[in-house]
């Protein structure tokens, strides 16, 4: 019986730490690729952004004739990409 006790909470305890790795790992995942983060570049037009990045999330109008993407899934990692008169000016990355 001792045995079999042993073995039950050794794969208890592996099921949480395999649980919790994968946690971490989806949590930290990105909305797109980093590899394609990567490509956009500052003064693209807001058509190349979104053939390499696709949709945004959302679309804000910012004051100052500009314009802010954010890329965002079911992980806390977000993306934005921030426009002025149609041209990325910045791309954020929160992690």
């Amino acid at each position: 019986m001792k045995l079999v006790a042993r073995i039950l909470a050794s794969v208890v305890l592996l099921f949480a730490v395999i649980i919790s790795v994968a946690s971490w790992y989806v949590m930290n995942a990105h909305p797109v690729a980093l590899a394609t983060i990567n490509k956009v570049e500052i003064g693209a037009p807001a058509e190349r952004v979104k053939s390499l990045l696709g949709s945004p999330r959302s679309m804000v109008d910012l004051d100052d004739a500009g314009q802010r993407w954010r890329y965002s899934g079911v992980t806390w990692c977000i993306v934005d990409v921030v426009f002025r008169n149609g041209v990325v000016v910045d791309v954020i990355h929160d992690h």
